[in-house]
C-alpha cells in the first residue's frame, strides 16, 4: 500500500525480500534467547530495513517519506484491527482473554484468526479510504465558481454552480469555433423554456429539433444553438441544445476569468451522484486573455 500510495512501481523481487524479513522477524518472537530483537531501537532499524529492501535507495529524503508513509499505514491498519476487536467484545470476554494471554504468551486463537482476518480487510478500508481522499483532493484542485448571466430580459441575477475544469471537454462550435460549457439543466428552473429543458433530458434527431425550437420566442431563437457530436460507443450523429448567454464569470484558485464568447450546452442528467459539481469548463476559457485584472479569486 505504501507504494501504491507514494506511485512507486514496485519490483516482485523486492516485496519477496522484504516479505522474508518480516516474516523471519515475526518468527524472533516466539524465541526467548533473543528478546532484545525488540527493543525500540532494533524495531526501527528492521522497519529501515524492511523500507530499503522494497523500495530502494534513491536519497534520504525519499527513503523518509516511505519510512513515514509506512509507519503511518501500519498504526493504521494495526491500531483499526485492534479498535474493532476490543469493540466487538464483552467485559468478561476480555477478561478471560487477557488472562489467557497472560499464562500463554502468545495470546488466544480468537485473537490471532482475528488479526490474520482483520489484516487484510483493514488494508482493503484503508486503501479504498486514503484513494477516495486523494481523488476528493485532486478533483477539489479543478474546481470553480461559475457565474452564469443570461442577459436581457431575464437580468436578476447570475445562475451560480460549481465546475470541474475538464482537460478531456474539446467541444467548439464547428463554425464558429466558440468553446462549449456543460450544464446541469436542472440549475436553470424556470429560466430557460421547458422546450429546452425537454431536449436536453434525452437523446434527439433532428426532426424533434425542429419541432421543439419552433415553439421558442425570437429573443430565444437568436441565442440557441444545436451542436452535432458524436457519442461514445453511439454510431448515430447526437445534438446537444446550447445557448448563447450574455457572459460567465469563473472563479478559479488562479484568478477570475470572464468571457461572452461561450456557448452554455445543457445536461438532462446529473454529472454527478454526489452533486459535487453541476458542470463540466472547457479548459480553453481559463487563459490569459479572459482574466480580469483582479488577483483575488478563488471557490466560494
Amino acid at each position: 500500500m505504501t507504494g501504491h500510495i507514494r506511485h512507486i512501481s514496485v519490483k516482485k523481487w523486492r516485496l519477496a525480500i522484504a516479505s522474508l524479513i518480516g516474516t523471519a522477524y515475526t518468527f524472533t518472537f516466539f524465541v526467548s534467547s533473543i528478546g532484545w530483537m525488540y527493543h525500540p531501537w532494533m524495531k526501527f532499524l528492521i522497519s529501515i530495513l524492511l523500507v530499503w529492501s522494497a523500495f530502494g535507495y534513491r536519497s534520504f529524503l525519499n527513503l523518509f517519506k516511505n519510512l513515514s508513509l509506512f509507519y503511518f499505514l501500519t498504526f493504521v491498519i494495526g491500531g483499526g484491527i485492534y479498535g474493532i476487536y476490543f469493540f466487538l467484545q464483552s467485559r468478561n470476554e476480555l477478561i478471560v482473554g487477557m488472562m489467557t494471554a497472560s499464562r500463554s504468551n502468545y495470546g488466544d486463537p480468537v485473537s490471532w484468526a482475528f488479526v490474520l482476518t482483520g489484516i487484510p480487510l483493514m488494508y482493503w478500508f484503508s486503501k479504498r479510504n486514503l484513494e477516495a481522499v486523494e481523488s476528493y483532493k485532486t478533483r477539489g484542485q479543478d474546481l470553480v465558481k461559475l457565474d452564469i448571466y443570461l442577459g436581457s430580459p431575464l437580468k436578476s441575477g447570475p445562475i451560480t454552480c460549481k465546475g470541474l475544469v475538464d482537460t478531456g471537454n474539446q467541444l467548439f462550435e464547428p463554425i464558429t469555433r466558440i468553446p462549449i460549457i456543460v450544464v446541469e439543466a436542472s440549475q436553470f428552473h424556470s429560466r430557460i423554456p421547458e422546450s429546452m429543458v425537454h431536449l436536453s433530458n434525452e437523446e434527439i434527431l433532428i426532426h424533434e429539433v425542429d419541432r421543439s425550437l419552433a415553439n421558442l420566442s425570437d429573443e430565444w431563437l437568436t441565442k440557441v444553438r444545436v451542436i452535432p457530436f458524436h457519442g461514445v460507443g453511439k454510431s448515430q450523429m447526437q445534438f446537444l441544445i446550447a445557448f448563447r448567454p450574455e457572459r460567465i464569470v469563473i472563479h478559479s484558485q488562479q484568478g477570475i476569468f470572464e468571457t461572452e464568447r461561450v456557448l452554455v450546452g445543457l445536461q438532462g442528467k446529473k454529472l454527478t451522484k454526489d452533486d459535487s459539481y453541476q458542470a463540466i469548463i472547457h479548459p480553453h476559457l481559463l487563459m490569459l486573455k479572459n482574466k480580469v485584472n483582479q488577483i483575488e479569486g478563488g471557490i466560494a
